[in-house]
């Protein structure tokens, strides 16, 4: 296999390749299940907003949008889809942030219920930072 690297007959970012296809394909798939989901039973579409154990992680799906937007950028240096993907992922997780954050303030939280699943749109938030940060270095750094 290292042979065939050396000589160039297999791109060396074949995995990373892999993996983004096979993970946009499933994330693709997965998210049309559950707009239909949301579509066809609003009522348990709803019970993902009211539960104090799933409501976190609704907010993977605005992170997911911010990965495939950084990933769009960093390999096709497509601006268009990246900043599409960029302002929707962060928008909505910090839509969601808000709406977790009010929640919290207005219904007080038990010591027992406090779970580590509470950081994962504060994740998403940084993730965004983090995203920015990288496509301002990237598009002022050779001016």
């Amino acid at each position: 296999m290292k042979v065939m690297f050396q000589q160039q007959l297999i791109h060396s970012q074949w995995p990373w390749a892999l993996t983004a296809v096979v993970g946009g394909v499933l994330f693709l798939a997965w998210f049309v299940v559950y707009i239909t989901r949301a579509i066809l039973y609003p009522k348990r579409f709803a019970k993902d907003f009211d539960d104090k154990n799933t409501r976190y992680f609704v907010s993977a799906i605005p992170i997911a949008f911010l990965l495939f937007g950084f990933l769009s950028q960093r390999e096709s240096h497509d601006d268009g889809l990246a900043r599409a993907l960029f302002w929707l992922g962060s928008t909505l997780n910090f839509a969601l942030t808000l709406w977790l954050f009010s929640t919290c303030l207005s219904h007080p939280i038990a010591s027992g219920s406090v779970s580590p699943a509470m950081v994962v749109p504060l994740l998403g938030n940084m993730l965004a930072g983090f995203t920015l940060s990288e496509w301002y270095n990237l598009c002022y750094s050779t001016r």
